[in-house]
């Protein structure tokens, strides 16, 4: 329904009925693939970042434990979660919001195809596109993830790790 820019607006039922005509059902699981491999790439290095920022500012001594620390680290993680997974966020955008044209098909048959045909036509920094969107969204998310944990970590009463 985002990437609907023409027409007027239809309901979910009419984009899935449309989506089932054009497609067949397999058409309702594009990109089912490329999503789960950005939840993975984003979580593992989400979770991995602030880990080793908050261990590393703390053993260098440039913060102790607190809120400051954790926002520190909170920004790292979404730096680094932004930088690992625009290459993937690209691609699944792509390959998902590509038109089905009837008797053509569409113009990638798999994120690999996608991957090839993006770095032919943009070039390997071209996967990177959007990237400062990304980490204005991914900085603010992770901030909040964290911040929150720490502080409900420390009202539980558990130490820190």
């Amino acid at each position: 329904m985002q990437a609907n820019i023409a027409g007027p607006p239809k309901s979910t039922v009419e984009h899935f009925m449309a989506i089932v005509r054009a497609e067949g059902w397999q058409g309702l699981y594009r990109g089912v693939g490329p999503t789960t491999q950005r939840a993975i790439i984003i979580t593992a290095s989400q979770l991995a970042s602030y880990d080793h920022a908050k261990q590393s500012l703390i053993r260098s001594g440039v913060f102790e434990e607190g809120i400051l620390l954790h926002f520190a680290c909170s920004i790292v993680s979404g730096l680094v979660c932004a930088t690992t997974t625009a290459p993937i966020d690209l691609l699944k955008s792509r390959y998902m919001n590509q038109k089905f044209i009837a008797g053509k098909g569409v113009a990638y048959s798999s994120t690999l195809d996608c991957l090839r045909k993006t770095i032919r036509t943009d070039g390997v920094p071209g996967l990177w596109k959007g990237w400062a969107a990304q980490w204005t969204r991914m900085a603010p998310h992770t901030i909040i993830t964290f911040v929150v944990f720490e502080q409900l970590r420390r009202a539980a009463g558990m130490s820190p790790v």
